[in-house]
């Protein structure tokens, strides 16, 4: 009894110490006017995560482990944004304005 005790505690104080290490990338993201974003890509330069914002604007990121990240935003007829975020202790909620890109024609 005392050896399984021991295990649950040992497994309990790992998936705490887990959590503590895991943190989000989150925040929102408008236009210069204050106007929505409807489906703007968001990812995680030099890795593989990419969102979108959903119908509040909003983006996430879970289970980020601290250390310095580029979030870039894109979105057609807006000037890419690329903002650097530092994940030390707790997570990072960002508010990203999108500016829009003028196209010339030929």
């Amino acid at each position: 009894m005392k050896i399984f005790l021991c295990v649950l505690f040992f497994c309990l104080c790992s998936s705490a110490i887990r959590a503590q290490t895991s943190f989000n990338i989150g925040g929102l993201i408008k236009t210069s006017v204050g106007g929505p974003v409807d489906a703007a890509t968001v990812f995680i330069n030099g890795s593989k995560q990419v969102t979108k914002t959903d119908i509040k604007d909003e983006f996430v990121f879970n289970n980020v482990s601290p250390g310095t990240y580029q979030l870039v935003v894109n979105m057609i007829g807006y000037a890419s944004v690329k903002q650097n975020v530092v994940i030390q202790s707790q997570s990072a909620k960002l508010n990203i304005i999108l500016t829009e890109k003028q196209i010339v024609l030929s």
